[in-house]
């Protein structure tokens, strides 16, 4: 029996691979198991599978230590150690990023599981660098570049960790104030304003800049209050922070064969009816130089429908090496 299963910044995902397909996938809460093995277990018992050590296969949003241990920033309770898991009886068949998992599922994705918000170019999509970002927890981002010889290469990066694009008065004026309100001496990061960590930061940064006061204090609690001013004004540049980001993710990375868009932040507000594609394709595209902005006006932009796509993105890699 092979287990698939996803750790994220807040949840965890698992399905059963059999017969190349994934059955019973479900999704818990992080917060709620002390250890990678308890979610496991969990989740075997939960779907009425033997609730003991089997095959597995990770992908997680966290750090190796270079020992092969993994560290969760936002979760230091939870670790996960391989080779104490194969100890115990479990049989680890890799850990991998949980963004280079999305990216192999996203590259099998076909589209039934797309959401095509700007169309683009029709063909030679498959001979361009594709990327995949998505605001959770955190920002994460990834690329799917083209072989010669056919297939892909997977390139990780560091995602929402470089320099966070400003472009207005305004812009300027919001990282400065949450560079004060976080505090921690780092430079402001486009993560800081795109996720689910950034967009209490975000927030209280429009309430100081705009005199509001700050009655929301976490992302689920905003986007049950769209009205409210500081959360549309929040929203509001939450999707300018995100097309800049998206434009230099694409321009960069020549990645004009296609833009997909995923992450637990932007399901949120999919489902809700407030993903405002005018505002993040205005501020992706911009007004660059004519052969820029052609390039750009034709790379397609895709929401990631698919709430388990880094499960199939293990399963492609599975596939892969069996």
């Amino acid at each position: 029996m092979r287990i698939l299963c996803d750790i994220g910044g807040t949840h965890i995902r698992a399905g059963l691979l059999q017969d190349g397909k994934i059955l019973s996938p479900q999704k818990f809460e992080v917060a709620g198991f002390a250890s990678v093995e308890a979610a496991l277990l969990h989740y075997l018992a939960e779907t009425g599978l033997a609730a003991e050590p089997c095959s597995v296969a990770i992908s997680c949003a966290a750090n190796n230590d270079g020992n092969g241990i993994y560290h969760f920033g936002n979760n230091p309770h939870l670790v996960i150690d391989p080779a104490a898991m194969n100890d115990h009886g479990w049989s680890v068949e890799c850990t991998v990023n949980d963004f280079s998992a999305s990216a192999w599922g996203v590259a099998a994705l076909d589209e039934q599981g797309l959401q095509t918000i700007r169309s683009g170019r029709e063909d030679e999509t498959e001979m361009l660098p594709r990327a995949i970002l998505g605001p959770g927890t955190g920002l994460g981002l990834a690329y799917i570049l083209p072989l010669a010889k056919g297939g892909v290469h997977v390139q990780l990066t560091h995602g929402g960790h470089m320099l966070a694009p400003v472009l207005s008065d305004e812009h300027f004026l919001m990282a400065e104030l949450v560079r004060r309100n976080k505090g921690d001496g780092h430079t402001v990061i486009p993560e800081n304003f795109c996720s689910g960590r950034g967009l209490p930061l975000l927030y209280n940064a429009v309430c100081d800049a705009y005199g509001y006061d700050p009655v929301h204090t976490t992302p689920a609690n905003m986007l049950d209050n769209p009205q409210d001013p500081a959360v549309r004004e929040t929203l509001r540049l939450f999707h300018e922070f995100l097309g800049l980001f998206a434009h230099l993710v694409v321009v960069t990375g020549n990645a004009y064969g296609g833009l997909y868009l995923d992450g637990g932040v932007l399901h949120h507000l999919r489902t809700r009816h407030l993903f405002d594609a005018d505002t993040f394709l205005g501020f992706m595209t911009l007004n660059p130089v004519a052969s820029v902005k052609r390039s750009l006006d034709q790379c397609p932009v895709h929401l990631v429908l698919d709430p388990y796509i880094a499960l199939r993105g293990l399963q492609v890699m599975m596939e892969q090496d069996s």
